[in-house]
């Protein structure tokens, strides 16, 4: 799940300074530290009252309403009312917003926060809500990775020195390495960036809620397993949505032999796009196998292969991991023949995410490519430098 948990920046007891005290609160209750989830923490100030300030209806009731809008949860209501409508009127409204936290997890994080003066409760994130895209998802600033005690705070394209280093950094790392955390740095790439052209863009946002919504319908499948598949894939390469809503949208109006077969297309697609960006096409063999363009299930075989080795693993997941692919590639290949019905197209799919689950828990850090998304639009905006001074 995606939930906010929502602060008073204003009471006395901040002073004026409340960023670090409400994360280092958060931190000293210890629900993150033995969690073994991909959690991201993005915080910041919810800026609705600058958002009215800014309109051709700048009155006190639209501030209200706004507020309203924004504050409504879908399915994970833990906000403290009516203190949270109260405050929210006169005060600042901070945010710690946490991506990827299994409910329990919010829960027992909500739990420990009941008694903290300044918590105004929490509430999940749903990317339905378009004010839930502009405030929490667009507005805030992703700072933060948790995963298996090891913490990263983030800097962006390479600028850890020009920052400061580690030392613009102090106070954060404290808090995390007082509290049971590895600490390091970690490059996020052109994320979020100029270049980022999927950043602020509601339509990839509403591709990833229909893949999200209409693939909870799977008997098997629950918000923990797609959630963990949607942060992983966006850091591979958001445009890996494209064929999974696609094959979302397909499968959730199943009638007839041609539809089945457009989805065995579209799985078949991601498998593709998901071996080019995993392991590109190269000439010659790697491990005695073909890797070239068209041999898409051998780059994912090499993958595998070369993912398990470099970090260690037991060698059976090769053979495992492996032999999950080959089934669902043959399976794929059966339905765009009219060789599967809806019962077999919907557990083949269930398959997929779990395939996709296994390749990312072989090693998260070698899923995530924060410049792969990214290389035209740099490679075109360092032609345009060149052009102009060279």
């Amino acid at each position: 799940m995606n939930i906010a948990f929502l602060f008073n920046s204003d009471h006395p007891m901040f002073n004026g300074f409340y960023g670090l005290p409400i994360l280092k609160t958060i931190i000293k209750t210890n629900v993150f530290q033995n969690t073994n989830r991909n959690i991201k923490i993005s915080e910041g100030d919810i800026l609705t009252f600058s958002a009215i300030a800014q309109s051709q209806n700048n009155t006190y009731e639209a501030f209200y309403k706004l507020n309203e809008k924004v504050y409504t949860p879908h399915k994970f209501n833990k906000l403290i009312q009516p203190k949270l409508q109260i405050v929210s009127k006169n005060a600042t409204i901070h945010c710690i917003y946490i991506k990827n936290i299994l409910k329990n997890t919010a829960l027992a994080l909500h739990e420990k926060l009941i008694c903290y003066e300044p918590y105004l409760g929490a509430m999940d994130i749903d990317f339905n809500n378009k004010l839930h895209a502009r405030f929490f998802e667009y507005s805030l600033v992703t700072k933060y990775r948790i995963f298996n005690k090891q913490c990263s705070i983030f800097y962006s394209m390479g600028e850890f020195e020009e920052i400061g280093g580690e030392e613009a950094f102090q106070s954060e790392k404290e808090i995390f390495s007082k509290n049971g955390f590895n600490v390091i740095f970690e490059d996020t790439g052109a994320i979020n960036t100029i270049f980022d052209k999927f950043y602020a863009n509601y339509s990839h946002l509403l591709r990833i809620q229909d893949f999200k919504n209409i693939f909870l319908k799977l008997p098997n499948i629950d918000d923990d397993i797609l959630d963990n598949i949607i942060i992983s894939l966006e850091e591979l390469h958001p445009k890996l949505f494209n064929s999974f809503a696609s094959m979302a949208k397909t499968f959730d109006r199943i009638e007839t032999e041609e539809d089945i077969a457009q989805c065995s297309i579209s799985g078949r697609r991601f498998l593709e796009q998901l071996s080019y960006y995993l392991f590109p096409p190269r000439q010659g063999l790697h491990h005695n196998r073909k890797v070239g363009k068209s041999e898409y299930k051998n780059r994912l075989w090499a993958y595998i292969s070369d993912t398990v080795t470099s970090n260690n693993l037991d060698n059976n997941l090769i053979n495992e991991i492996g032999k999950q692919l080959d089934k669902i590639i043959d399976q794929f290949n059966k339905g765009l023949h009219g060789k599967l019905d809806i019962e077999k197209i919907t557990l083949l799919i269930e398959n997929l995410l779990n395939f996709v689950i296994n390749l990312v828990t072989l090693s998260p850090n070698d899923i995530r490519k924060p410049y792969l998304a990214y290389q035209e639009e740099i490679e075109t905006f360092m032609d345009k430098i060149k052009s102009r001074y060279i």
